[in-house]
């Protein structure tokens, strides 16, 4: 039987898609980020392995009689010798996963716009959205078992090693409680970030700069609130006494106290600000509602 040249062509194309299936037009994915550490080049020797095997596959095919070419079935393996068999299967078997691209990868990159929506973020969102992860994707669950296999010696792909240094950075921040890391306010976030020159992914920057500049409209009933009726203020102020000087252990007449970053500092953790004057002034007003015998008749 003869075959024209278009023929055998095609024969030899439909056998090789067959046989290599999603590998005979494989190609890399299109990445949102290129953002941190990464593999490439296990993907580059992949493609280079796939390529050659291509080659190798279709230089045999090509070789074959038209007779042998036209019984030729791609899609049965007794129409392929076993070494071909099992390096398809080997070639198969080594395809990289979407981390050796790092978390800019579809699979695994993060939605900065919904992010960027959130007033808190947990210890491990932190993490994964300042590499460029998305944190539903990279859990919790899955940094702690790149972490268990860190400690085991196995083998870590680039971004995942980067992954458990950028923890341990930001764990140093996040507040424990006991049962776990709490989640903090966006503005403290971005605090620690531009004190330290904690580097992170631009985007999510952006983000934070973004949530933290934003101003949350006042309700109807906020903006024609009234005024405090002077009950009303005496009674806020009492337990603006009580807290300070229970919990902050607040002295009016302490000429050095961390009494009013402290409060910053807890304002900011529940997403609220105030600057330091207002804090003092506050605290002074409040300190008039207490007795002088409290702070051992110093005043």
């Amino acid at each position: 039987m003869s075959l024209s040249a278009n023929e055998r062509s095609r024969i030899i194309e439909e056998a090789l898609r067959i046989k290599f299936k999603t590998f005979y037009r494989w190609k890399r994915p299109q990445l949102s980020h290129e953002y941190g550490a990464n593999n490439l080049e296990y993907v580059e020797i992949f493609e280079k392995k796939l390529a050659s095997l291509l080659e190798s596959v279709k230089i045999e095919l090509e070789a074959m009689s038209d007779d042998v070419l036209s019984d030729f079935r791609g899609n049965s393996d007794k129409s392929w010798t076993d070494q071909d068999r099992r390096r398809i299967s080997r070639l198969q078997a080594s395809e990289p996963p979407p981390i050796t691209f790092g978390y800019g990868h579809p699979k695994l990159a993060a939605d900065f716009s919904y992010w960027r929506l959130m007033p808190r973020l947990s210890l491990f969102e932190v993490t994964a959205l300042s590499l460029g992860a998305d944190p539903r994707i990279v859990t919790q669950d899955y940094l702690e078992t790149k972490a268990r296999n860190l400690s085991s010696k196995k083998k870590l792909w680039a971004a995942d090693k980067r992954l458990l240094e950028q923890k341990e950075v930001f764990s140093r921040y996040f507040r424990h409680t006991g049962w776990g890391y709490g989640s903090e306010a966006i503005s403290s976030v971005k605090a620690w970030i531009d004190k330290m020159q904690i580097p992170v992914h631009p985007d999510f920057y952006s983000a934070l700069c973004k949530n933290d500049s934003a101003e949350i409209p006042q309700s109807p009933d906020e903006l024609s609130s009234k005024p405090l009726l002077p009950q009303e203020r005496e009674t806020l102020l009492k337990l603006i006494a009580a807290m300070a000087c229970e919990q902050y252990r607040y002295n009016p007449d302490d000429k050095r106290s961390d009494v009013t970053s402290n409060v910053k500092d807890d304002l900011e953790r529940v997403g609220l600000s105030m600057d330091d004057k207002t804090i003092r002034k506050w605290l002074k007003e409040a300190s008039d509602f207490v007795d002088a015998d409290y702070w051992g008749g110093s005043r």
